[in-house]
C-alpha cells in the first residue's frame, strides 16, 4: 500500500492512521511496500514497527511477496485486526488467514471508475468488499460507487480523512510567510497536488485573465510535480499570464504548512469527468482550512463534502472559468468574508476532521 516516503493522500490516510492508534496504545505494525532506502531511515523514526516489502514488476509476484510479509505480521503480533487501505490489500488481508481475522477496507472512488478497470477486477473487489467486516469510504460519492459495484449497504460507512491542527495552524503574519516565498504585495491563489487533469488546473488558469481584471495583482502558485505541467505551461503561455503563475515544484512536507500561510485562497476545482477520475474527498481542502484559508472547490465527487458551501468556501461547477473566477474574486475582494470562511473551516476540521478522530472511527469499524 501507499505509505511515506511516497506521499499520496492513501499514504498520508495510511501513516496518519498508524501513528494515531499507536498512540493509543494499539500494538500497530505496517506492511507495506518498499520505495527507496530512504524509507528505512523514515521507518525508524517512528513510535510503531513497519515492514517493506521489496516488489519485483509482476503482479502475480508482488501478490506473494505481500502475502508471505502479512502472514509473517500476523503470526509476530497475533492480530486481531486488519486495516487495509485499498482493495487489493483487502483481498491480500483475506487470503492471508483466510477470513479467520477480520479486515476493513478503505476505498476512494477511483477504484470503480478506472477506464482499465476489466470484469475480473470488479468481480475481486466485490469479492474483497462483501467479505470484509466493514467497508470504509471516504465521502457519501464514494458510498454510492462502492454500493452500486456490490458492497453491502449496512456494512459500509462513510469515514473521511483528516487533517492535523497541530502542524497546520493559522499564520497571524502572512506578509512574513509571503516574503519566505517571493510573494511581496500579491494576492495568492494556491493550489496543492499532483499536476494531473482530474485536479482542474486548467480551469482555474482560464478563469485567470478574468480574476486578474478585478485583482490585477493576484498570483497563481501551483505546488506539486506531474504529467500535465507541459500542457499547463503552453497554456500559461498562450493565455499570456506568465508573470501570474508560478510553478513551485515539489517542496518538502515542512514547508507546506508555510505555503498555506502565505495563501489567500485556495483553489482546486476537480473535474466531473469520469474518464479523467473524480476526487473522492480532498486531504489539500481541510488542511488549507486548518490553516484558516478559505477554499474553492469543484461541485463534484466528494469535495461536496471537504467543503461546507458558503460557510467554510465555495462550491463552483468544476468546469467553468467563469464560476470559478467569480468565486476567487468574492474572496480576494471580501476580507472580512474570507476570515469567516477560514475560521470555520478550522472549527470545522477540529470538530469533525482531525486524524486523532479519523484513527477512533476507524478502530470502531474495526472492533465494533
Amino acid at each position: 500500500m501507499e505509505f511515506p516516503t511516497y506521499v499520496g493522500g492513501i499514504g498520508t490516510q495510511a501513516y496518519e492512521l498508524a501513528r494515531h492508534w499507536q498512540a493509543m496504545g494499539e500494538g500497530v505494525v505496517a506492511v507495506v511496500r518498499l520505495n527507496g532506502e530512504q524509507d528505512l531511515a523514515f521507518d525508524q523514526r517512528q513510535t510503531f514497527r513497519t515492514i517493506r516489502v521489496k516488489e519485483d514488476g509482476r503482479k502475480l509476484g508482488k501478490f506473494w511477496v505481500r502475502l508471505r510479509a502479512l502472514r509473517q505480521a500476523i503470526a509476530e503480533t497475533n492480530a486481531s485486526g486488519i486495516y487495509a487501505s485499498d482493495w487489493r490489500a483487502g483481498l491480500v488481508a483475506y487470503l492471508a488467514t483466510w477470513g479467520r481475522i477480520p479486515y476493513v477496507v478503505a476505498l476512494y472512488g477511483s477504484e470503480f471508475t478506472d477506464t482499465h478497470r476489466g470484469r475480473a477486477e470488479a468481480m475481486m473487489q466485490r469479492f474483497v468488499m462483501r467479505r470484509a467486516k466493514r467497508v470504509i469510504s471516504i465521502s457519501r460519492y464514494t458510498t454510492d460507487l462502492a454500493i452500486r459495484n456490490g458492497a453491502p449497504p449496512d456494512r459500509t460507512v462513510v469515514i473521511a480523512v483528516g487533517s492535523d491542527p497541530d502542524r497546520f495552524v493559522p499564520n497571524p503574519d502572512g506578509d512574513a510567510a509571503k516574503r519566505r516565498f517571493g510573494f511581496e504585495g500579491r494576492r495568492v491563489i494556491l493550489a496543492v497536488g499532483r499536476l494531473v487533469k482530474r485536479k482542474g488546473h486548467e480551469t482555474v488558469l482560464r478563469a485567470m485573465p478574468a480574476i486578474l481584471a478585478a485583482v490585477p495583482d493576484a498570483l497563481y502558485a501551483i505546488v506539486g510535480t506531474g504529467s500535465e505541467k507541459p500542457e499547463l505551461a503552453r497554456s500559461v503561455a498562450e493565455l499570456g499570464i506568465e508573470k501570474h503563475v508560478r510553478f513551485m515544484g515539489k517542496i518538502p512536507d515542512d514547508d507546506l504548512a508555510a505555503v498555506y500561510a502565505a495563501a489567500d485562497v485556495f483553489v482546486l476545482t476537480g473535474s466531473n469527468d469520469v474518464r479523467l477520475g473524480i476526487e473522492g474527498f480532498g486531504i489539500v481542502f481541510l488542511d488549507a482550512g486548518c490553516c484558516e484559508i478559505p477554499v474553492v472547490g469543484g461541485r463534484t465527487g466528494g469535495i461536496i463534502d471537504a467543503i461546507e458551501d458558503g460557510e467554510t468556501g465555495l462550491l463552483v461547477d468544476p468546469d467553468s472559468a467563469e464560476e470559478t473566477a467569480a468565486a476567487v474574486i468574492r474572496l480576494l475582494q471580501d476580507p472580512d468574508l474570507a476570515k469567516q470562511m477560514g475560521q470555520a473551516a478550522r472549527r470545522r476540521v477540529l470538530r469533525d476532521f482531525t486524524w486523532r478522530r479519523v484513527a477512533e472511527r476507524t478502530l470502531e469499524a474495526i472492533y465494533e
